[in-house]
């Protein structure tokens, strides 16, 4: 419908246009043709009439004179004659006036009847024939010089002009339709090919694309429309892939909700528990007492660190959030970690070897929070060392960036969970909770080190487990 309806339009607009264009001129034949023709030819005579004067002026040669004035009488179709100021015929277009005769001679004498008129423009009449003139006289000082046509050939050109531009009305008629035609289809189809295009961006088909191979403004506008679905369409794609990633995240954060309501609620319902107890008084000697006294203090303490954990999570996962970057030498504060860290450890008889730590390198960073992730990454390696066991700890440059590593011996992570490590409470016995800590060391350092663009990983060896990460280095 719409098509058919815009085609029409266009057409019959097309089409009203050229008729008015057609029939206009058509009007302007039928009734001003005779006069446009006339004075057409009224110029004419007058030209011809100052022509014949100017050369009489030059020669009064007979012969070259009559043939000056057939030349100029064939220019304007008719007759010319020259006659002195007492109206005495000198010479004629056709004939000199000792030859003329007959209804030449007759013709000589109604021009020279009508030499007496004052008007320039003039008509006469001829009687053997009923023929009617039009006739034009100029005067100079010596001769009047006066050209004559006969409204017989006027009016037949007029008529022939006519028929003929009957004709010419016909064809223009039929070329006034194809015309239509071709201007209604040249602008709807690309109109209506556009339209299909919006109509499909309205259903969030955003893969439609307009086929107009144009370089007018219709092309120029189809391009924009494709421009426009091309850049929809990375948007909504760019927007399903944000909505994605914000369902997941909110499935990761009701996870880690339900996973930190978890956590939390043990050393409180052991805190409540041993509470309880005490108000009882089920423990009856001092011993027993001071023994649910020191349990109320280490869950008390557990939960407290576990809380300041979870807001330093917080804070390092908002994006507000910013560190304080300074230039500091990561190797000092790597082998200060090591003796604070790993040496709380002989009891145990943990082996500690290091590799790498004597030449100095620096980076730019937040040393503290530096500190902390590296402090996390040893404590872990620490927990999960067996006694008597060994941790490795080495710094290996590669161009500008410095490799660090922490590679405990002990049982291997199964390598479905190494992915997950870094996740919030994420362990690998989830029944039963974080195995040591808070649950939250591995995560906060994750955080850590995006901050810093750093690339970090786990990854099983074949004696343990090694962490490591890379951070660039100053020159």
């Amino acid at each position: 419908m719409v098509k058919r309806s815009l085609s029409n339009r266009v057409f019959f607009t097309v089409l009203f246009a050229l008729g008015i264009i057609l029939l206009l001129s058509r009007i302007g034949l039928h009734y001003f043709a005779d006069d446009f023709y006339f004075e057409m030819q009224a110029r004419k005579m007058r030209k011809s009439t100052e022509l014949v004067s100017e050369f009489l002026e030059t020669t009064n040669n007979g012969p070259m004179i009559g043939q000056f004035l057939q030349k100029q009488a064939g220019i304007i179709g008719g007759v010319i004659v020259v006659t002195d100021k007492n109206d005495n015929i000198l010479y004629s277009s056709f004939a000199l006036i000792d030859q003329q005769k007959g209804m030449r001679f007759n013709r000589l004498g109604q021009i020279r009847a009508a030499l007496s008129s004052a008007q320039r423009l003039f008509y006469t009449e001829n009687v053997a024939d009923s023929f009617r003139w039009v006739n034009y006289k100029h005067e100079d000082e010596r001769h009047n010089v006066i050209a004559g046509v006969s409204l017989l050939a006027v009016d037949d050109t007029i008529k022939a002009i006519g028929s003929m531009n009957n004709y010419i009305l016909g064809v223009s008629l039929l070329v006034a339709i194809l015309a239509s035609l071709l201007a209604a289809r040249n602008i709807s189809r690309p109109l209506i090919e556009l339209n299909r295009v919006a109509k499909d961006l309205s259903d969030l088909d955003f893969s439609s694309r307009s086929k107009i191979k144009r370089t007018d403004e219709i092309g120029q506008l189809g391009d924009t429309i494709n421009s426009m679905a091309e850049r929809l369409q990375q948007t909504i794609g760019r927007l399903r892939q944000e909505l994605k990633k914000e369902r997941d995240s909110e499935k990761v954060r009701r996870a880690f909700v339900a996973r930190a309501s978890h956590e939390l609620q043990t050393p409180l319902a052991v805190i409540s528990g041993y509470t309880e107890a005490l108000q009882d008084k089920v423990a009856d000697d001092a011993d027993e007492q001071q023994h649910y006294y020191d349990i109320i203090k280490n869950e008390t303490n557990k939960l407290s660190s576990m809380v300041r954990d979870l807001l330093e999570l917080s804070r390092l996962e908002n994006p507000e959030f910013s560190i304080e970057k300074k230039d500091f030498d990561i190797i000092v504060l790597l082998r200060e970690l090591v003796e604070k860290q790993l040496l709380i450890g002989e009891e145990r008889n943990i082996a500690v070897k290091t590799e790498g730590l004597v030449i100095s390198y620096k980076v730019n960073g937040d040393a503290l929070r530096i500190e902390q992730a590296i402090s996390n990454i040893i404590s872990n390696a620490k927990y999960h060392t067996p006694d008597q066991g060994q941790i490795n700890v080495s710094a290996v440059r590669n161009g500008k960036a410095l490799t660090i590593s922490i590679e405990n011996s002990g049982s291997k992570i199964p390598k479905a969970n190494l992915p997950h490590i870094w996740n919030s409470f994420y362990t690998t016995n989830q029944e039963g909770g974080a195995a040591h800590g808070t649950g939250l060391g591995l995560s906060i350092t994750k955080n850590i080190l995006l901050r810093h663009d750093c690339i970090y990983g786990a990854e099983n060896t074949a004696t343990g487990v090694r962490f490591w990460f890379t951070i660039e280095i100053i020159d």
